[in-house]
Protein backbone atom coordinates (compact mmCIF):
# COMPACT_ATOMS: atom_id res chain seq x y z
CA UNK A 1 0.00 0.00 0.00
CA UNK A 2 1.25 3.42 -0.95
CA UNK A 3 -1.10 5.46 1.74
CA UNK A 4 -3.51 5.19 4.42
CA UNK A 5 -5.83 2.99 3.03
CA UNK A 6 -7.20 0.03 5.46
CA UNK A 7 -6.06 -3.32 4.31
CA UNK A 8 -5.27 -6.52 6.11
CA UNK A 9 -2.07 -5.42 7.58
CA UNK A 10 -3.37 -2.45 9.33
CA UNK A 11 -5.93 -3.90 11.73
CA UNK A 12 -8.89 -1.70 10.04
CA UNK A 13 -11.54 -2.29 7.71
CA UNK A 14 -12.51 0.69 4.92
CA UNK A 15 -15.38 1.24 7.51
CA UNK A 16 -12.57 2.14 9.91
CA UNK A 17 -13.63 -0.91 12.44
CA UNK A 18 -11.01 -2.34 13.79
CA UNK A 19 -10.31 -5.81 12.53
CA UNK A 20 -7.57 -8.84 13.28
CA UNK A 21 -4.29 -7.75 11.79
CA UNK A 22 -3.00 -9.81 8.91
CA UNK A 23 0.96 -10.11 8.30
CA UNK A 24 1.02 -10.90 4.47
CA UNK A 25 4.90 -12.51 5.50
CA UNK A 26 3.06 -15.19 7.50
CA UNK A 27 0.47 -15.59 4.54
CA UNK A 28 3.08 -16.34 2.04
CA UNK A 29 4.80 -18.71 4.40
CA UNK A 30 1.62 -20.47 5.30
CA UNK A 31 1.09 -20.90 1.39
CA UNK A 32 4.41 -22.27 0.67
CA UNK A 33 6.45 -19.73 -0.76
CA UNK A 34 9.91 -21.20 0.51
CA UNK A 35 11.61 -17.84 0.79
CA UNK A 36 9.79 -14.63 2.47
CA UNK A 37 11.77 -11.79 3.77
CA UNK A 38 11.02 -8.49 4.94
CA UNK A 39 12.92 -5.12 4.93
CA UNK A 40 12.58 -1.53 4.69
CA UNK A 41 13.47 -0.27 0.86
CA UNK A 42 14.42 3.41 2.62
CA UNK A 43 17.66 1.47 3.50
CA UNK A 44 19.05 1.13 0.03
CA UNK A 45 22.18 -1.34 0.91
CA UNK A 46 20.09 -3.98 2.78
CA UNK A 47 17.18 -3.75 0.34
CA UNK A 48 19.35 -4.39 -2.88
CA UNK A 49 20.54 -7.27 -0.54
CA UNK A 50 17.56 -8.94 0.39
CA UNK A 51 16.75 -8.42 -3.87
CA UNK A 52 19.62 -10.30 -4.35
CA UNK A 53 18.82 -12.93 -1.98
CA UNK A 54 15.21 -13.66 -3.01
CA UNK A 55 16.47 -13.39 -6.55
CA UNK A 56 19.18 -16.19 -6.00
CA UNK A 57 15.87 -17.66 -3.84
CA UNK A 58 14.40 -18.03 -6.97
CA UNK A 59 16.37 -21.38 -7.92
CA UNK A 60 14.14 -23.41 -5.66
CA UNK A 61 11.08 -21.77 -6.01
CA UNK A 62 8.92 -18.81 -4.99
CA UNK A 63 10.25 -15.82 -3.21
CA UNK A 64 8.99 -12.81 -1.98
CA UNK A 65 9.93 -9.57 -0.63
CA UNK A 66 7.51 -7.44 1.44
CA UNK A 67 8.93 -4.25 1.83
CA UNK A 68 7.97 -2.29 5.01
CA UNK A 69 8.65 1.51 6.15
CA UNK A 70 6.63 4.08 7.81
CA UNK A 71 3.79 5.66 5.44
CA UNK A 72 5.12 9.39 4.35
CA UNK A 73 1.53 11.05 5.59
CA UNK A 74 2.30 9.83 9.58
CA UNK A 75 5.93 9.82 9.98
CA UNK A 76 7.46 12.99 11.43
CA UNK A 77 9.29 14.48 8.31
CA UNK A 78 13.28 13.93 7.94
CA UNK A 79 16.02 16.34 7.42
CA UNK A 80 16.30 18.85 4.54
CA UNK A 81 18.33 17.96 1.69
CA UNK A 82 20.24 19.94 -1.02
CA UNK A 83 22.18 19.16 -3.58
CA UNK A 84 26.00 20.38 -4.29
CA UNK A 85 25.83 21.27 -7.90
CA UNK A 86 29.62 21.33 -8.11
CA UNK A 87 29.54 17.74 -7.66
CA UNK A 88 26.24 16.45 -9.23
CA UNK A 89 27.56 14.23 -12.19
CA UNK A 90 25.40 11.65 -13.25
CA UNK A 91 21.17 12.69 -12.11
CA UNK A 92 20.83 8.71 -11.13
CA UNK A 93 18.88 10.26 -8.31
CA UNK A 94 16.73 11.97 -10.79
CA UNK A 95 16.69 8.80 -13.49
CA UNK A 96 16.64 5.44 -10.73
CA UNK A 97 14.53 7.01 -8.22
CA UNK A 98 11.51 9.02 -9.84
CA UNK A 99 11.28 10.89 -6.43
CA UNK A 100 8.69 13.39 -7.31
CA UNK A 101 11.04 16.21 -5.24
CA UNK A 102 14.18 15.79 -7.12
CA UNK A 103 14.23 18.28 -10.43
CA UNK A 104 16.75 18.73 -13.01
CA UNK A 105 17.23 22.92 -12.94
CA UNK A 106 20.42 23.89 -15.45
CA UNK A 107 21.42 20.02 -15.80
CA UNK A 108 21.38 19.27 -12.16
CA UNK A 109 19.73 17.93 -9.37
CA UNK A 110 17.75 20.14 -7.76
CA UNK A 111 15.45 19.19 -4.04
CA UNK A 112 12.21 20.70 -3.92
CA UNK A 113 12.02 20.66 -0.06
CA UNK A 114 8.54 21.56 0.26
CA UNK A 115 8.18 17.79 -1.85
CA UNK A 116 11.05 15.62 0.33
CA UNK A 117 9.74 13.82 3.39
CA UNK A 118 13.51 13.55 3.86
CA UNK A 119 13.68 9.79 3.43
CA UNK A 120 18.00 9.55 2.72
CA UNK A 121 17.32 7.48 -0.27
CA UNK A 122 18.29 10.15 -2.91
CA UNK A 123 21.86 10.57 -0.45
CA UNK A 124 22.12 6.52 -0.12
CA UNK A 125 22.60 6.56 -4.15
CA UNK A 126 24.46 9.64 -4.98
CA UNK A 127 27.17 7.91 -5.98
CA UNK A 128 29.10 11.64 -6.33
CA UNK A 129 28.23 12.32 -2.57
CA UNK A 130 26.82 15.40 -3.57
CA UNK A 131 23.75 15.48 -1.49
CA UNK A 132 23.40 16.22 1.82
CA UNK A 133 20.97 16.62 4.90
CA UNK A 134 21.04 20.35 6.43
CA UNK A 135 19.70 22.48 8.77
CA UNK A 136 15.61 24.08 7.15
CA UNK A 137 16.80 26.96 6.98
CA UNK A 138 19.53 26.36 4.72
CA UNK A 139 17.84 24.32 2.38
CA UNK A 140 15.90 27.09 0.70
Amino acid sequence: MTGLQPHPGTGATMMGAVSQKIDIATVLRAIGVGHVEKCDPLKFDEAMAAVDRAAAATAAGVAALVFESPCIHVAAPGANYVVDAAACECKECIVKLGCPAILSVDGKAWIDNSLCTGCDLCAQICRFDAIHAVAPEAAQ
